[in-house]
């Protein structure tokens, strides 16, 4: 899936990096039973990452991923969709689209 343009996430990672979290809100939507997911395209075609989200706040639409040590790899512009699926497995939305940047960690 690609779009043209995709809005850029202002942080950028580091490889390897766990922190920042990303910490999301959908507002105005409760997100109780329902699965959030985090796709991230890295720079080998091939190499897809999915994380599932855990809640802060459901109710409130308060969510984050939180990233393990080898998640982020270098790359720049890797497209990230975040998709919403209710108990009976129906999109909430159409997924949320952006790019992240993760550099390389200096030698």
């Amino acid at each position: 899936m690609t779009c043209n343009p995709c809005p850029k996430f202002p942080h950028i990672y580091s490889e390897g990096d766990q922190l920042p979290e990303l910490l999301c809100v959908l507002k105005g939507v409760d997100l109780t039973n329902y699965t959030v997911t985090l796709r991230l395209d890295r720079p080998t075609p091939s190499t897809v990452l999915v994380k599932v989200a855990q809640f802060v706040d459901a109710a409130q639409g308060m969510f984050k991923f939180v990233w393990d040590a080898g998640d982020l790899v270098a790359g720049i512009a890797q497209e990230a969709t975040i998709t919403f699926t209710d108990a009976s497995n129906r999109p909430l939305t159409a997924p949320k689209r952006f790019v992240l940047d993760v550099q390389e960690l200096p030698a």
